[in-house]
């Protein structure tokens, strides 16, 4: 598929003039060099050893870049220690010279698969460590620092009923922590509805107790 890359850009934007999210894969530079509009480079994580490449690139192509905030041997860990990588991400993307506003830092949801617990928790997200952490960086960057995140990797084993109500019940969520930027289904109709009632940057009102 990688080889690929360049061939199903061009295609999508001679028919579709949109901007697209491009994988970081081998051959990146060579869609970057072609893509039409700003491009985002997807999915790079935060491993250092490889992380001042794709900064470099976003910065020459003028692209935005979504971080992932973990890290080769490490899936998810705690909220404290994910922030510690997301303040890694940040001082290395100023000293390189690439802007904020190019920049989005994904918590990565995982789901809960132990099977001792399947019947309680089996196949749920692990909402609370990623609202926690869309806080947590919202207040160390003055709500300057954009998170995203990706709906359909919080609810990987259940349904689509299961995932479109899931996934309508964790938006308002996610936007009220502060989420920037969300990749969903939009061909869930009563997903797409609802985000389009939630405006961006602006936090929702809390109901009362």
């Amino acid at each position: 598929m990688a080889d690929r890359l360049p061939w199903v850009m061009e295609t999508i934007q001679h028919k579709w003039p949109i901007p697209l999210f491009l994988p970081a894969c081998a051959h990146l530079e060579d869609a970057l060099n072609h893509h039409r509009g700003r491009a985002s480079i997807n999915a790079v994580t935060a491993d250092p050893d490889k992380l001042d490449t794709f900064i470099h690139m976003a910065k020459e192509y003028d692209a935005n870049l979504v971080v992932l905030l973990t890290r080769p041997g490490l899936w998810t860990t705690g909220s404290h220690e994910q922030l510690q990588m997301a303040i890694d991400v940040l001082e290395r993307t100023d000293a390189i010279g690439l802007p904020l506003a190019n920049i989005y830092l994904d918590p990565v949801f995982s789901v809960r698969t132990d099977p001792l617990s399947w019947n309680l928790s089996g196949g749920m997200p692990d909402l609370d460590r990623v609202l926690e952490l869309i806080a947590l960086i919202g207040e160390l960057t003055d709500n300057k620092a954009r998170t995203m995140v990706a709906l359909s990797n919080g609810t990987l084993g259940l349904s689509a009923a299961r995932r479109s109500a899931l996934h309508c019940r964790m938006l308002p969520l996610l936007v009220e922590a502060g989420l920037r930027g969300v990749i969903l289904n939009c061909r869930d109709k009563s997903l797409m509805h609802l985000a389009q009632t939630l405006l961006p940057g602006k936090r929702l009102r809390k109901k009362a107790a």
